[in-house]
C-alpha cells in the first residue's frame, strides 16, 4: 500500500526485490508496478504473486516513487520483509528404460531414469517386485540416471524408481510403475515330418515340427537349403505346427528357426531331403 506525502504524486510506480533467488513473481507480471497519479494523502494498493523455488530465507524490498519526487525521507519509500521458504514439492521421477512391457534376453538389467527438483536430491532407490532393492546418493537432478540388476530371473517383474529430495520436509517421488521380462532361454524345436533322410516321389512337402519354450514363439521360418522360404507368426506352444512347400524334384537340407519375444533364436537339428 502506497500513500503520498507532502504533494501530490504523478507518474508513480513500485518495484519488488529479492535478495537471492529462492523465489521470483510469476511470469506473466513485470517487477515493476505502474500506480500512476496518487494524490496528496491518498493511497493506491499493488500486488505481486511470487514463487518459491528453493529453501531458504527470502528477504523482500519493495520501494516505491513517483516523478513528481522532490525529496524523500529516509528510507520511507520502501519496505523490506523476510520470509521462510520450505520446498514442499515432491521429486519428478521419469522412467526412460526399459520400456513398459519390454522382454530382454539379458539377465542383466540397466534401469535408465532421470529425476527433477529444485532443491536437490538425496537418493533414489529401485524397487523391484515391491521390495527395495538399491539406493544411490548424491545423484546429479536433470541428468541419466541408472540401477543395474545383475542376475535377474527369468519371468515378469514390476519396477518402479523413488526418490527423495534434500529439503526439510524430506519429501519423497515416486516414478509409475513399469513391467519388464526376462527372458534367457531360447525355444526348443524338435522336427517331426518327414523324417531325416526321407525320400519321396511327391514334391508337396508338409514340414511338420513342435516348438516349446518357457514363455511364447513370437515367429518360426522354414529354412531350405541355408534361405528362409516361409515364416509363421501365429505359433502354438507344444503342439504340432507346420509348413507347406511345393518344391521340384532335388536333394535339400531343412531345418526350423524359431524366435521369441525376448529374440532368443532357437534352431532345430538338420534333416536331408530326397525328392
Amino acid at each position: 500500500n502506497v500513500i503520498i506525502l507532502g504533494n501530490d504524486g504523478t507518474s508513480c510506480s513500485a518495484a519488488i526485490s529479492f535478495s537471492n533467488n529462492a523465489a521470483n513473481i510469476t511470469p506473466d507480471q513485470s517487477f515493476t508496478n505502474s500506480l500512476e497519479n496518487i494524490n496528496f494523502h491518498q493511497s493506491k494498493t499493488t500486488t505481486w504473486n511470487i514463487t518459491g523455488v528453493k529453501e531458504g530465507i527470502l528477504d523482500i524490498t519493495v520501494s516505491a516513487q513517483c516523478s513528481s519526487d522532490d525529496s524523500i525521507l529516509d528510507k520511507v519509500n520502501s519496505y523490506a520483509i523476510s520470509i521462510s521458504i520450505a520446498d514442499t514439492t515432491k521429486p519428478t521421477v521419469n522412467l526412460i528404460r526399459p520400456l513398459n512391457n519390454t522382454w530382454s534376453s539379458n539377465s542383466d538389467v540397466t534401469f535408465e531414469f532421470n529425476v527433477t527438483e529444485n532443491t536437490g536430491i538425496e537418493n533414489c532407490s529401485l524397487y523391484f517386485n515391491n521390495k527395495l532393492n538399491q539406493t544411490s546418493y548424491n545423484l546429479e537432478t536433470g541428468s541419466l540416471l541408472n540401477f543395474t540388476l545383475n542376475n535377474t530371473p527369468e519371468g515378469s517383474h514390476e519396477w518402479f524408481v523413488s526418490c527423495f529430495d534434500n529439503s526439510s520436509n524430506s519429501n519423497e517421488g515416486n516414478s509409475t510403475t513399469r513391467i519388464v521380462n526376462v527372458d534367457i532361454t531360447p525355444p526348443n524345436v524338435i522336427l517331426l515330418s518327414p523324417a531325416n533322410n526321407t525320400a519321396t516321389p511327391n514334391n508337396t512337402i508338409l514340414f511338420g515340427y513342435n516348438v516349446t519354450d518357457n514363455f511364447n514363439a513370437a515367429n518360426c521360418s522354414l529354412i531350405i537349403d541355408n534361405e528362409i522360404i516361409l515364416t509363421n507368426s501365429t505359433i502354438t506352444l507344444n503342439i504340432s505346427n507346420s509348413f507347406i512347400k511345393t518344391l521340384i524334384g532335388s536333394n535339400y537340407a531343412w531345418q526350423i528357426n524359431c524366435t521369441d519375444n525376448a529374440s532368443n533364436v532357437g534352431s532345430s537339428v538338420t534333416f536331408f531331403l530326397n525328392i
